[in-house]
């Protein structure tokens, strides 16, 4: 059971079980946008709500700072809303079941939404104190998860700080000093159906454990979409039906599953040879069969044979590595996280992350020439820019500093491969100087999520001390 009173730091743990309280996945941030301008009503401090909902909270600096240069602490309101397909919650209504083991915090049942909410809870913990520091421009941003839509629409002109702590990262002891850019894109064909008095059958894909498209896609998990296409290829002689698999373009699908009608399908051969390749990335992968009753139409043989083609063909995971002293950073990828299937077309939701532009230009093309080679349609949807690396950057060595008195060690300083708000910022505010940290979570954007209680307080030491002695 879940009880802040528990827990330390209690009044970081506080603000976040309240807004787990609140319904608050992309595109539903109204009600906890709301909630962070009545607390500052309460508290008397400064604070604008513009009309995409993004807040921006002012704490005047403590006493001894008053000549102190101001700082930006930011995070983002909204969270992946997942959730196991046992569970029943209406994510755009409910809120979530807070959980611990005495290690972890978890949600039951539901992604948790550490990732930002733990940010959100750090910043009100800090307003809320009677804690003396330089003056605090505290960022609180809407639908970053869905394409950073809240950042890029931010009037920023009020803003004086030219340092920005951004806390929006989920591994302990790294120092993020820089982050890809991500381009989306769908890809596309129209649906046509044909006469059949075949048998149906329900294959489900269930088990992998999907995750984080960006920090978790080195990892070489399975993508439910991309595995789907391999089974139905290696069927012989079905039609589709209906196919369904992931929902956010940032999450590694961790479930799909089709309805396609035949004299009889055979899938032990291809579940062999799956269960031999993801042996120790997705152990837990299961493929299972049963004979349905259909009531729907029956696609056509042309029209399955592009989607399978495209669901083969469409690139998905690591693209590229860097070289050197980086060789295990991930330079470019693609994730092909959104499968919907509707009456009229099958589109697949393509994310293309990378640190370089050609490269990301390069993929683009490729799903562009690949779609419309079979005659589907390829729609550009979002792009943002990536945070370059900053080599004398004052606001990282500083955080690096105190991190090194607080805990005897130096912090790695990396480059993420996933995206955070600073790109933006960078390109908003002139001579801005950013980091990004935050505390350990495992297996976020996935019901599997987890954030580390005695990380989070280590951190918590961390922000504090630092804005203590900026």
């Amino acid at each position: 059971m879940f009880r802040y009173e528990d827990l330390e730091p209690k009044n970081v743990f506080k603000f976040f079980g309240e807004i787990a309280k609140i319904p608050h996945g992309s595109g539903n941030t109204k009600m906890l946008s709301d909630y962070l301008c009545n607390f500052a009503r309460i508290r008397n401090l400064k604070y604008f709500q513009d009309d995409l909902n993004n807040v921006i909270i002012i704490k005047e600096a403590g006493k001894g700072f008053e000549n102190s240069d101001p700082v930006i602490l930011q995070g983002h309101m909204d969270m992946v809303c997942v959730k196991t397909p046992e569970c029943n919650k209406d994510l755009s209504k409910d809120g979530l079941d807070l959980e611990t083991d005495g290690k972890y915090i978890y949600a039951k049942g539901t992604s948790l939404g550490a990732d930002d909410g733990i940010a959100v809870a750090y910043i009100l913990a800090i307003l809320d104190e009677d804690f003396a520091c330089p003056k605090i421009e505290a960022i609180f941003t809407v639908d970053e998860e869905t394409g950073m839509y809240g950042i890029k629409g931010l009037d920023v002109s009020m803003l004086t700080a030219k340092r920005l702590i951004c806390l929006d990262s989920d591994i302990e002891g790294v120092l993020f000093a820089g982050c890809t850019g991500c381009l989306k894109a769908n890809c596309s064909i129209k649906l046509s159906y044909c006469e059949s008095n075949k048998k149906a059958f329900k294959i489900t894909l269930d088990g992998l454990k999907g995750g984080h498209s960006g920090v978790e896609i080195d990892k070489y998990r399975a993508n439910a979409n991309k595995v789907m296409g391999r089974i139905l290829e290696s069927l012989s002689h079905i039609n589709l039906v209906y196919i369904d698999g992931g929902k956010i373009h940032n999450v590694i699908p961790p479930i799909a599953t089709a309805v396609v009608v035949a004299d009889k399908i055979d899938i032990e051969p291809i579940y062999k040879i799956l269960k031999e390749e993801f042996i120790i990335n997705d152990p837990d992968l299961t493929i299972t069969v049963k004979e349905v009753e259909n009531s729907l139409p029956v696609l056509d043989k042309q029209t399955t044979e592009k989607i399978i083609h495209l669901l083969m063909t469409l690139p998905t995971g690591v693209q590229s590595m860097y070289t050197g002293e980086m060789s295990s950073v991930v330079k470019t990828s693609v994730n092909m996280g959104v499968l919907e299937f509707g009456k009229d077309r099958f589109t697949l939701g393509m994310s293309i992350r990378s640190s370089v532009d050609s490269e990301k230009i390069y993929i683009f093309k490729q799903l562009k020439l690949i779609t419309e080679s079979i005659g589907g349609t390829f729609e550009f949807i979002n792009d943002y820019p990536a945070w370059k690396f900053n080599p004398k950057s004052e606001i990282r060595n500083h955080v690096s500093k105190v991190y090194e008195e607080l805990f005897g060690e130096k912090p790695v300083i990396e480059v993420m491969h996933a995206g955070v708000e600073c790109g933006i910022f960078t390109s908003k505010i002139k001579g801005l100087d950013c980091v990004s940290f935050g505390p350990e979570m495992i297996d976020i954007h996935s019901p599997k999520e987890k954030l580390d209680i005695a990380s989070t307080e280590r951190t918590w030491k961390l922000l504090r001390k630092v804005l203590k002695t900026l």
